[in-house]
């Protein structure tokens, strides 16, 4: 029995749907891993830390700031972090206690830079406009040196020495895969259907 121009046309839009539908979910400007961040694609940075690719956001929304990467409210983390008195909120102006100021953020151990205990800063990161993971200098926001344990990639990127050549991260790369099984699996079940079902009737 042919296939139907109709119900090819269905199966098309079904899968068309799926991948709309995942490439809506699957924005890798936004922080997975705090849901308060704010909502330019900028403020949000994949970092080493402690040997781990994490990501982290730099700007909260006005009631949170970063801890750690993460948006967590403000008015917990006082002991933390010192908001700035000019009213800008979502970000630290400065750290206390064991915490370390990196790019509007406190943090335990600083994803880059060396840590300073008398002014609970990072020392070494490179300037706010660089903006680049991993780089130590990047003049005219191109990186021309990387942090150590990094090398300059082919695109001008800090990567690992043994990173994906893709230049995906791996949250894509699973984002990715699994949106592929879903795909299948939704083809796998309409061809079942279709031979199966609609040949009994």
């Amino acid at each position: 029995m042919p296939v139907s121009v109709s119900v090819i046309r269905r199966a098309m839009l079904y899968l068309a749907g799926l991948a709309f539908a995942w490439l809506a979910i699957a924005d890798p400007k936004s922080c997975t891993n705090s849901q308060n961040c704010a909502s330019s694609g900028t403020n949000c940075l994949d970092v080493n830390i402690n040997g781990q690719q994490k990501e982290v956001c730099t700007k909260c929304e006005d009631t949170h700031v970063p801890i750690d990467g993460a948006c967590k409210p403000a008015a917990d983390n006082t002991n933390s972090c010192v908001t700035s008195d000019s009213g800008a909120g979502g970000v630290c102006a400065s750290c206390q206690g064991s915490t370390y100021l990196y790019r509007g953020g406190c943090y335990v151990s600083c994803p880059q830079g060396t840590p300073n205990s008398e002014t609970n800063t990072c020392d070494g990161v490179p300037a706010p406009d660089c903006n680049l993971p991993n780089c130590k200098s990047c003049p005219g926001g191109t990186c021309t040196e990387c942090n150590d344990g990094f090398v300059l990639g082919d695109d001008k990127k800090c990567v690992a020495p043994i990173v994906n050549k893709s230049g995906l991260s791996t949250g894509a790369i699973a984002g990715i895969a699994v949106a592929a099984v879903i795909v299948v699996g939704g083809l796998v079940g309409f061809l079942c259907w279709w031979f199966i079902c609609r040949g009994k009737a």
